[in-house]
């Protein structure tokens, strides 16, 4: 116990903040649907630089939350993530970490991939004296995450290999946030930015793009919750076996587009509004969230 208790206040002491926003929740995490059927992911995206969290210690790994589809297999292939640090400082490689997920907090090691070279490197903005940097990796192994009977979580990590100690990963408040991003020393001790500031909601800016294998309709109809047809040109009908408490539907930009209450099992909502392309619909069903992705005709 006192020895958590010491890791604890380390990670604490070595934790850094950069902006010190008033949170404004305008944006939502959101699964990626991109053009090509077979290619998804996950994303938090920018809010302009809203926040930015980081350390002065070299033995920490920043770790967040994303989800894999239900009912889905992920290749993973891509990851970026936004940085922020000094002009004169370079990030040489990268180390990548992911973990299943314990109970909202990164878990079992999945895999680990050292050293990874930069591919590409971004100014996005600039904040004070520091440039904010989009950097891009590209995974050096293929490797599959699997949502099962429900979205499943799993904890992305990174540690940037650099001239400096000093590095910020850019953050964003997100309304429809799980789990709190955070840090882990020694792949043992987590704390939470929510535990080490007192704010809900805190996400890393990051995005981790692949190739995704989906059950067929017919598979679909055996499961719990369905959604038809798909694509769609006016309506899409939901089917569950428990009650639907309500529905949200996200754009690719993770921007609410439409919100519906409902309180039974099987539902046709009207996406005569949307414009085409690719959406996420949310479903909340007995306190439960699933994300499904759909295509407007």
């Amino acid at each position: 116990m006192l020895l958590c208790s010491f890791f604890g206040f380390s990670l604490a002491q070595n934790a850094i903040r950069l902006k010190k926003d008033y949170p404004d929740f305008t944006i939502n995490q959101s699964l990626l649907s991109i053009e090509n059927k077979e290619s998804c992911g996950f994303e938090i995206p920018s809010n302009n630089f809203q926040d930015a969290f980081g350390s002065v210690s070299s033995t920490i790994i920043f770790a967040d939350d994303f989800v894999v589809q239900s009912h889905s297999k992920l290749t993973v292939k891509n990851v970026s993530f936004n940085l922020i640090l000094k002009q004169e400082n370079t990030i040489h490689s990268i180390d990548l970490y992911f973990y299943t997920n314990n109970d909202g907090q990164p878990g079992e090691l999945i895999k680990k991939f050292a050293e990874v070279p930069v591919f590409s490197s971004e100014i996005v903005g600039q904040y004070e004296n520091n440039e904010v940097r989009k950097v891009s990796l590209e995974i050096p192994e293929d490797f599959v995450l699997e949502g099962k009977d429900k979205d499943e979580v799993y904890w992305f990590g990174i540690f940037a290999n650099a001239d400096t100690d000093v590095i910020y990963w850019e953050s964003s408040y997100v309304s429809n946030s799980q789990y709190s991003a955070g840090m882990l020393m020694d792949d043992v001790f987590w704390i939470s930015q929510a535990e080490l500031w007192g704010l809900d909601y805190v996400e890393y800016v990051f995005s981790i793009t692949g190739d995704c294998e989906f059950l067929s309709t017919t598979d679909l109809e055996k499961v719990d919750l369905a959604i038809s047809p798909n694509p769609t040109s006016d309506f899409l009908t939901i089917q569950s076996k428990n009650i639907i408490d309500r529905i949200e539907i996200y754009n690719n930009l993770g921007q609410k587009v439409l919100s519906r209450e409902l309180k039974n099992s099987s539902k046709k909502i009207d996406v005569n509004s949307l414009s085409k392309g690719n959406y996420i619909i949310q479903i909340t069903t007995e306190g439960e969230s699933l994300f499904r992705r759909f295509i407007k005709n």
